[in-house]
């Protein structure tokens, strides 16, 4: 096991991060198109931390969390427009379009995940100058987490990184949940 190796090489095994596996193992049940890329990079726009793993040729190379989550977005909201977190929720939910211009909801949505962008953008530089010669590559950006279902998201952040991105949906039909 992992952590038996550890121990036997004395050193003190703190966590061991699973999701960058995941995304590589996600990389199975998706089209040519994205397995056929050399460089992807797998953003989850989570509840309250985004994680952004890069993986070349089939190898995780690079994994980062960002503090920064759907529900800051939520509190964003909320503050700004005077409501509950609860309606907060329900208004990001039906009313941002990250690529709409003249939505002050939608406006808010864009200010807030700057960090989000400025991270890729980031990551993106530190791999190609450690990894690459400092020359960008063939890259796709594939986004997951709840937040990734926020209308025009994939949209808005392919225009602001100038790389191909869409929205994970392999297993979005896989299961329901049925309450009667």
């Amino acid at each position: 096991s992992i952590q038996s190796l550890f121990v036997e090489m004395h050193f003190d095994l703190v966590a061991v991060e699973v999701e960058p596996f995941a995304s590589l193992r996600l990389l199975n049940y998706m089209g040519n198109t994205i397995k056929n890329t050399n460089l992807i990079m797998f953003v989850n726009l989570g509840h309250t931390t985004s994680t952004i793993n890069i993986i070349d040729k089939g190898i995780v190379r690079f994994s980062r969390t960002i503090n920064w989550g759907g529900a800051q977005l939520t509190k964003e909201i909320a503050a700004y427009f005077g409501v509950s977190v609860e309606e907060a929720e329900v208004q990001k939910v039906n009313k941002v379009d990250f690529i709409d211009l003249n939505s002050e909801i939608s406006a808010l949505a864009q200010k807030s995940i700057k960090d989000v962008i400025m991270e890729i953008k980031r990551s993106l530089s530190f791999y190609f100058s450690k990894y690459n010669n400092e020359k960008p590559i063939d890259t796709v950006i594939v986004l997951e987490g709840g937040t990734a279902n926020a209308k025009n998201i994939d949209k808005f952040i392919e225009i602001q990184i100038g790389y191909p991105t869409f929205v994970d949906r392999t297993f979005s039909t896989m299961a329901s949940y049925d309450q009667s």
